[in-house]
């Protein structure tokens, strides 16, 4: 009786699998967004005929697989058509009970729906290649540096290559070289001083100044940028 207190009361998707005779007890929440009544006797089957297409021959030979194995924790991501007729993305998360012989005989699980989530995930991934794009095409180097004495790049675009040799990679975090050691040795005082002082007046700056390239080459470069 708790336990269906608990159930009615979440806003998770409960269900109760009695594996042996294939039907499913599942709590308030499952049987709304599923377009089920409370009495109506859904099995295995019934379940999934609902599941996406691309996941459902994944998801059913796993289940068979995780089934006839000795493995008592149950763990999967899948889509599966609710009643509006929408797929939404679901983490299933069970535990198995299992006879003196091993054989499954009943799950207990809880669904959580994470389409929400999923669709924020995707929309930050394609901001970012919205973002990477934009950078990559834009003339010279965008990048993002601690106020540290080396300039360390936390983030710098690949634009870095063409003017000084480094790669990316090399010069994010100091790796192979700082953006600091590129910079001509009678230029880097003034510069750290001009910056200072406009970081310190919440002011932008714009800069002119000598640096040197992996091949040794010795080029002016100009630079506007400001403090966040």
């Amino acid at each position: 009786e708790r336990f269906r207190l608990v159930a009615e009361s979440t806003n998770e998707y409960i269900y109760d699998w009695d594996i042996q005779n294939n039907t499913i007890w599942r709590n308030k929440r499952y049987n709304e967004d599923y377009g089920i009544s409370p009495n109506k006797q859904i099995n295995y089957e019934w379940w999934a005929e609902r599941l996406h297409p691309e996941d459902a021959e994944r998801i059913q030979a796993h289940g068979d697989k995780f089934l006839a194995s000795k493995d008592t924790h149950w763990r999967e991501e899948f889509r599966i058509r609710l009643a509006d007729g929408q797929f939404a993305n679901m983490v299933d998360r069970a535990i198995i009970i299992r006879n003196e012989n091993g054989t499954a005989i009943r799950a207990l699980g809880t669904v959580t729906n994470v389409t929400d989530k999923k669709k924020a995930e995707q929309a930050l991934l394609e901001s970012e290649r919205i973002h990477s794009t934009l950078i990559s095409n834009l003339p010279g180097v965008c990048y993002r540096c601690l106020n540290d004495e080396h300039w360390t790049m936390t983030f710098i675009s690949d634009g870095i290559t063409s003017l000084t040799g480094y790669l990316p990679d090399e010069m994010k975090d100091n790796k192979s070289t700082s953006y600091s050691n590129i910079m001509h040795p009678d230029d880097r005082p003034w510069i750290w001083d001009y910056v200072q002082h406009a970081l310190g007046n919440k002011i932008p700056f714009e800069i002119e100044y000598r640096i040197t390239t992996r091949s040794g080459q010795l080029k002016w470069v100009w630079e506007r940028g400001r403090g966040i």
